[in-house]
């Protein structure tokens, strides 16, 4: 049985990446970080995470690209997008690029606790077929 309880997050603010580790860690999910999108594909194969937290606005490159690769790559991971800027316009781009979710910073965590808990009990039925 594969372990679901995996989680990335992708955001350039480093204090944010802290943050979401630290808080996913305490709620017993195993936790990988990356600033950008460089090796992020090859990160998320290797290590078989199948849910992403990805901050739509990352320094020099988009996240909706990133989602976008990710949803090719790995069509059965779930991808949460959250943005500081947050825009009908964008809301709309990042349902088109494949996220199953938006949330808006600040982030409120139980609101995104309870979000990513029900993605692992989504991830659970799709891939170990519960």
């Amino acid at each position: 049985m594969q372990n679901i309880r995996k989680i990335l997050i992708v955001d350039d603010e480093e204090l944010m990446r802290v943050m979401l580790s630290r808080f996913f860690s305490n709620h017993n999910f195993e936790v990988f970080e990356a600033a950008s999108s460089k090796g992020v594909v090859d990160l998320v194969e290797k290590e078989s995470i199948r849910l992403a937290i990805i901050d739509l606005k990352l320094l020099h490159e988009s996240g909706l690209n990133l989602g976008k690769q990710l949803m090719k790559q790995v069509p059965d991971m779930i991808r949460i997008a959250m943005t500081g800027y947050p825009t009908a316009y964008e809301l709309k781009e990042s349902r088109e690029a494949g996220f199953d979710d938006y949330f808006r910073k600040p982030l409120n965590l139980e609101i995104l606790l309870q979000r990513v808990e029900n993605a692992v009990s989504q991830l659970e039925r799709w891939i170990n077929k519960v």
